[in-house]
């Protein structure tokens, strides 16, 4: 039988390595890539965040050459007190009329309900000078 300060020790040592291991796996976290901004032009869409095209499909802009897009999610705000559109596509096409309608204050979110996330370019459109938050991982 251990005597008790050795089996406290034990124990100690036991709760070190396992915070240590917690802290480690919460620190490989990636951090949020902040794009908040304003609208520069209202009626224009404007890039928040580059993503993936589908073969055969080009945007200079928003769909950069190089290494694919890995987003795991990402949130744009409307802080303004107009209507603001998010468009998750390549931009040609982009209109008010066919884009996510995002009321004041109200939100776009990259997730899906079937877990999966966007990884199309995310397009922004609204009032000039409307303010938004926007931030991936």
């Amino acid at each position: 039988m251990m005597p008790r300060a050795v089996t406290l020790l034990l124990i100690l040592a036991v709760l070190l390595v396992v915070v240590t291991i917690f802290s480690a796996l919460a620190g490989a976290q990636s951090l949020t890539t902040i794009r908040s901004g304003t609208i520069t032009a209202g009626g224009t869409f404007q890039l928040v965040f580059p993503g993936n095209c589908p073969n055969g499909v080009t945007d200079a802009v928003g769909c950069p050459a190089g290494a694919p897009i890995n987003r795991s999610g990402c949130t744009v705000t409307n802080n303004s007190s107009n209507n603001m559109f998010v468009w998750p596509n390549p931009a040609t096409g982009a209109t008010d009329a066919k884009a996510v309608s995002i009321p004041a204050q109200g939100s776009f979110s990259c997730n899906l309900a079937n877990g999966k996330v966007i990884q199309d370019p995310i397009y922004i459109d609204g009032t000039t000078a409307g303010a938004f938050y926007a931030g991936q991982q």
